[in-house]
């Protein structure tokens, strides 16, 4: 008998049989109703304890699973106390409150011996290298010399030196939330690469006037379009969050383009990281936004504005913007009035802030690239989906290690250190 439960919300599995098969022989699954997932029915089932108690939370399809609305104080304080973990299809998670998860749940005890993650929930012993497992809770652990690893935890910020047959225990407290950006990264980095292409070279005004079957249009894009268009080679790409998504876009624009990279991240990435994509790190996002050719926006919502009018005007003169995270992230209005005043150049946007509807001048502007919020919508997105929100499962209940945790840093540790 499966010693885990595993509520599956949405649709059945399309693409990763064989994975499945695997994950259904190792947990015991539970899969409610099209009408139990309706957010008033969910609920009522919740709290009546219609499922018992569950260990983590499945949703393999972005397009289903979601019924239920947004998971917020209202509902998740209705889960079973037995919930670890959540995953989820889908690179953004503004619809999921990651600082609840980390609020509630029981109690789970991770332990390290140097070099290898011992046991995890008191579940026997799942031996797996310690370097695979950066951080758990808020603890990370830094592996120096082989008698000297340095171990830190994020909330006491003690550091201690430790020999090779010490034991360290962590009790994290709360739900982690793994989202599915990994699966997405390849398919946005494209996308992104078209818009980046699109904004240097004026393909929406060469595109709405083709389209408008108009010759005088035509004749306008086809005359006047290059004497505004560049080439991206040399220019200065600025990507505010370096991320999974945001450092394969840098790969690719200075592989393909010859671009230098910039950055604004919280977390600055090692010297091999920066070398490789010949990026460099802007501790101040001011400075990065004028000094950049052209802006991409890849880091998640964090519940505000982040371009607003002010900060448009700190852009350098004639840049192009691209935004392929949330459309809330930008104030559209003042978009607007920077590209008619000619402060930006073009704008490529795959994300809007009133989704299905996009801004009326926006979608009509010749210098922007609207698309549909389709920049991760590829199969093998959804085939990537899958996998990993299954593995996420399996190496957090079975390893104790999430693959792609978004709400680490928030889980209560209490560290034995």
């Amino acid at each position: 008998m499966p010693q885990f439960r595993i509520l599956h919300i949405g649709d059945n599995i399309k693409y990763n049989h064989d994975v499945y098969a695997r994950f259904s022989s190792e947990f015991e699954i539970i899969q409610p109703s099209a009408e139990e997932r309706e957010r008033e029915e969910f609920m009522r089932a919740l709290k009546e304890r219609r499922w018992g108690d569950f260990h983590a939370i499945f949703r393999p399809f972005w397009n289903t699973g979601g019924e239920m609305g947004r998971w917020d104080r209202e509902l998740i304080p209705l889960l079973p106390k037995s919930v670890k973990i959540m995953a989820s299809a889908g690179a953004g998670y503004d619809w999921a409150d990651v600082d609840v998860f980390a609020e509630h749940g029981m109690s789970s005890f991770v332990y390290f011996l140097f070099g290898f993650l011992l046991a995890f929930s008191g579940n026997g012993c799942t031996p797996v290298k310690a370097e695979e497992c950066t951080v758990i809770g808020d603890t990370v652990i830094l592996w120096g010399k082989k008698t000297n690893p340095q171990v830190w935890g994020k909330q006491t910020d003690r550091q201690t030196d430790r020999k090779d047959s010490q034991l360290i225990m962590n009790e994290i407290t709360g739900i982690i939330y793994c989202n599915g950006a990994a699966a997405s990264s390849e398919s946005v980095a494209d996308m992104t690469i078209f818009l980046i292409l699109s904004v240097f070279r004026n393909l929406a005004w060469s595109h709405q006037a083709a389209h408008s079957a108009n010759p005088q249009a035509f004749a306008d894009a086809h005359k006047n379009s290059p004497l505004t268009a560049r080439n991206p080679r040399n220019h200065v790409l600025g990507i505010i969050g370096l991320g999974q998504i945001g450092y394969m876009i840098a790969q690719k624009a200075h592989a393909a383009f010859g671009m230098k990279i910039a950055y604004h991240d919280l977390f600055r990435k090692s010297p091999e990281q920066e070398s490789r994509v010949g990026a460099t790190y802007y501790k101040d996002l001011e400075s990065l936004l004028a000094d950049a050719d052209c802006v991409v926006v890849a880091t998640p919502f964090a519940g505000k504005t982040l371009l607003t009018l002010e900060r448009f005007r700190q852009f350098k003169k004639g840049a192009r913007f691209i935004n392929i995270a949330r459309g809330s992230l930008v104030d559209e209005e003042a978009l607007v009035q920077v590209l008619d005043e000619g402060h930006l150049a073009a704008a490529g946007l795959d994300v809007h802030a009133n989704e299905p509807y996009v801004h009326p001048r926006l979608v009509k502007h010749p210098r922007v690239m609207a698309m549909s919020h389709n920049a991760g919508g590829t199969v093998d997105t959804h085939i990537g989906f899958e996998r990993l929100a299954m593995e996420n499962i399996e190496g957090f209940l079975l390893k104790g290690k999430a693959l792609t945790p978004v709400n680490a840093h928030l889980l209560k540790s209490k560290s034995s250190l």
